[in-house]
């Protein structure tokens, strides 16, 4: 028959997987010890949405992991193959007595994660055929081929919109058969150690196929917010800071988020969890700079850092607003006389509020020589930028942009 019908695929070898019950982890205690290591807090019902992938993933071939951005999707799913991969010792669930995997390859967890977006030929992820015919691997189908070689459990991440254009391929996957059709008539089939995850912000242009074939999990903004973030960066901090942070995370973030993602009118689209990690980024650059600070100080930095990171992207009327309701909610913000606009100020080396107008040098002409195309002048707008730029730059955050 192998001289009949050439080039035909061979089925893969069903392999024996182990799931992590069987092997005695204990799934909660593993996934909470693995947010711990790395430097997550084990919020729960963020956990409880680890449990929910892990426990679909032994039902579906495929499962949809959908959520906005920022509530913890990408966290949840590498968290929970690195948990799914940890050593039975230390993990082992009360009263476990059954046999585990004498083949420790058979045990681990990998993940491999693909933008299917990212090019805009499919032909690259899923292959193509030469002018003579040749067959060429894509993107996906490289990686399928490379994980029904291993032995261990690999996750197959699609990160990106859920558009027909490309996950109407894995429509044969989410079957019985676990098979993919590829364009020169050959059948790929998919091993049993090979999970399918599409991690996706929402489910508005997926096709009902994938949906109908596929477990769904879903992570709300709810899930995470700014509260198990602020728990797990305080665990570095100092017990002056935590003491002072605190208190000034619990007066000020959550009026003022609700005001800056429900009320006002951004410039681009803005998440909690981004503009919180962006304050706390700016945060321990200033503090790094700062080594003797007193609490006042402290809270002062939180602040300036909270105004230009969830008031940085609000137009004049809303940055007014948001001046206002800051100022009723702190005592540390400037006092002076007059009606100011806490934009206006940063905090100096002493932790006082100084003008930003008090950073512009005065000019100065000369008639000497010709300096032309030589000369930049500063002004607050490109001081403040270069400081906040800096400051981004020292903590290792990424910087957009935005401006006419």
């Amino acid at each position: 028959l192998d001289d009949v019908f050439t080039g035909l695929p061979d089925a893969p070898v069903v392999k024996n997987t182990h799931s992590a019950r069987s092997r005695g982890i204990d799934v909660d205690l593993s996934l909470k010890h693995k947010a711990v290591e790395k430097g997550l807090s084990a919020h729960e019902p963020w956990i409880s949405r680890c449990k929910q992938l892990y426990e679909t993933s032994q039902v579906y071939h495929g499962v949809i992991v959908a959520g906005p951005p920022g509530s913890g999707k990408t966290s949840c799913i590498q968290t929970l193959v690195d948990a799914l991969s940890a050593p039975t010792r230390g993990t082992v669930s009360r009263g476990s007595h059954i046999s585990r995997s004498s083949n420790p390859a058979e045990s681990q967890h990998k993940i491999i994660r693909i933008n299917p977006m990212v090019v805009d030929d499919y032909a690259i992820m899923f292959g193509y055929l030469k002018d003579n015919h040749d067959w060429v691997d894509g993107i996906v189908t490289s990686s399928c081929r490379k994980a029904n070689r291993n032995q261990s459990t690999t996750w197959l991440c699609l990160d990106g919109p859920l558009n027909p254009g490309w996950s109407d391929n894995f429509n044969s996957v989410l079957r019985e058969e676990k098979v993919i059709h590829l364009k020169n008539g050959d059948k790929l089939f998919l091993s049993e150690n090979i999970i399918v995850v599409f991690e996706t912000c929402n489910l508005a242009n997926a096709s009902p196929s994938i949906v109908a074939k596929s477990g769904i999990v879903y992570l709300d903004n709810n899930v995470v917010g700014w509260k198990p973030i602020a728990d797990a960066w305080l665990e570095s901090r100092t017990p002056q800071e935590i003491h002072v942070l605190q208190r000034a995370f619990q007066k000020t973030l959550d009026p003022i988020s609700q005001f800056v993602l429900n009320e006002a009118k951004p410039l681009v689209k803005l998440s909690l969890v981004g503009l919180f990690k962006s304050c706390l980024g700016l945060l321990s650059a200033m503090l790094a700079d700062n080594r003797e600070t007193s609490e006042d100080h402290v809270e002062r930095l939180f602040l300036f850092c909270l105004i230009w990171t969830f008031g940085g992207l609000l137009d004049a009327n809303d940055r007014r607003i948001f001046s206002d309701k800051l100022k009723t909610l702190s005592n540390t913000l400037p006092d002076d006389d007059r009606q100011i606009c806490v934009f206006d100020y940063y905090v100096d080396e002493s932790g006082d509020w100084d003008p930003w107008s008090s950073k512009v040098n005065e000019s100065v002409y000369s008639d000497q020589q010709d300096m032309l195309g030589e000369v930049f002048v500063d002004s607050i707008n490109t001081i403040r930028t270069k400081i906040l730029i800096d400051f981004a730059s020292a903590s290792g955050l990424n910087v957009l942009l935005v401006g006419p």
